[in-house]
């Protein structure tokens, strides 16, 4: 065979999940906004909040802005999977059916059509940090690096691997 072949039925399937995902991840997201009641019972005895439940409370601040991020970039790739499968199939009739049968299920269940209680085109950039949060990761990793030497190590790596030794 000349040229690419691609499974629609493995890109909408992905596609999916991807919606699938984005819902969890929004569902969490609003379980995450219920604390938030809790919080001015973050304190000593006098009332004031300590050092330590101002962390508590940047933390959850901090996780709720990487949850709602996580949220749109799933529902995006979802959006951007299903796009794609819908452009190829014009040019291989031979997947119409699939990406069809897949369509028509995503339009009965309404898959990906959830509300997510967010903008996913707005809220899928850069995450809103708290003030104070920083972008020390463990491990040197960090938001700074560069994508492409992460892929040229991971690629060294990976060709420095023995399949026949199991490693």
């Amino acid at each position: 065979m000349d040229g690419f072949h691609v499974d629609i039925d493995v890109v909408m399937s992905l596609a999916k999940n991807s919606y699938s995902a984005a819902e969890q991840y929004a569902q969490i997201t609003t379980k995450i906004t219920r604390t938030d009641a809790a919080t001015p019972h973050l304190a000593d005895k006098f009332g004031a909040a300590t050092g330590a439940d101002s962390d508590v409370v940047a933390m959850l601040d901090e996780f709720y802005e990487y949850l709602r991020t996580t949220t749109a970039r799933y529902q995006l790739v979802g959006e951007q999977l299903e796009a794609s499968a819908r452009d190829y199939v014009q040019t291989d009739t031979e997947q119409q059916d699939v990406y069809n049968r897949y369509q028509n299920d995503f339009d009965a269940y309404d898959i990906g059509e959830a509300d997510l209680g967010i903008d996913p085109g707005r809220e899928a950039g850069d995450t809103d940090r708290p003030d104070g949060a920083t972008d020390a990761q463990p491990d040197g990793f960090g938001t700074d690096e560069n994508p492409a030497e992460n892929i040229e190590a991971g690629d060294g790596y990976l060709s420095g691997l023995d399949p026949e030794e199991g490693n």
